[in-house]
Formats: structure tokens, sequence, C-alpha cells
């Protein structure tokens, strides 16, 4: 998706802080959920949310999945630790775009939180090997 980022001309772009719990969120649900998080965004009407370890981009469906904006170009060597926020650069596709980047944002903390409180822990692949012992010799 990113690849079709840089044909899509932008209407302007900003710095912005990902604060540290909402950076550290997305990682974790990226590594027990899915590679790649898809969200539809409540009160966003065809509005969904694709969540890729590298962007963060907003598609419109109605617009045969045109980006909307984009949070992307995350500066991780720039971070020393999980409790610092994250820089990245917010990119804006459409000119309202920078109304909803809030309430996009607080959907996708609520959204994210719900699905990791209740996903299912995964199945273990491996098996229990039982070592001998003086106990249990046989084992």
């Amino acid at each position: 998706m990113k690849s079709r980022l840089r044909n899509t001309p932008c209407l302007g772009h900003r710095d912005m802080l990902v604060s540290a719990p909402r950076y550290n969120r997305v990682r974790l649900a990226l590594r027990r959920l899915e590679p790649v998080i898809r969200i539809n965004l409540p009160g966003l009407r065809h509005l969904r949310l694709l969540i890729e370890p590298d962007s963060w981009i907003v598609i419109d469906g109605s617009l045969g999945d045109h980006p909307v904006l984009a949070i992307s170009d995350f500066q991780t060597q720039q971070r020393h630790g999980p409790h610092e926020d994250m820089p990245a650069r917010v990119t804006f596709y459409q000119v309202h775009a920078a109304t909803i980047l809030e309430r996009v944002l607080t959907a996708m903390d609520n959204i994210l939180d719900l699905r990791l409180a209740t996903r299912q822990p995964r199945a273990t692949t491996g098996c229990l090997i039982r070592f001998p012992s003086p106990s249990n010799p046989r084992a």
C-alpha cells in the first residue's frame, strides 16, 4: 500500500509525535494479532484504517480505496526506549483529512484495546519432553 501512496498527490504533510502508549499498543497488536490490521472506523462512513508495520493509512472505500491520510516515516532511530514518544509524519490526501485525525487515532486505540483483550492465546506448536531424572529414569 505504501508504494501506491508515492503515486498519489498529497495536499500537505506535517511532523507529529505519536504518544508512546499509542505506538507501543500498535506494535503489540501487529505482533499478536495480524501482520496487517484492518479497522472499520465507527462514525466515519466508508473509512477504513490499515495498520502496517511502517505506516497507518486511512482509506475511503467509496472512492476506490483512495488514501485520506497516512502516518508514516516513524523515526525509530531517535527513540531510546518504550517510554518515549515516536516522531512521525502525517500526510494529508484530502481536504478535510486533518479534521478527522484525532477521531481516527482515538477509534484505533479503543478497537485495538478491545481486540487485544479478547484475543485467544495462540496454540503452542511445541511438545513437552521429559528428561531422565533420578526419580524417573525411563523418561
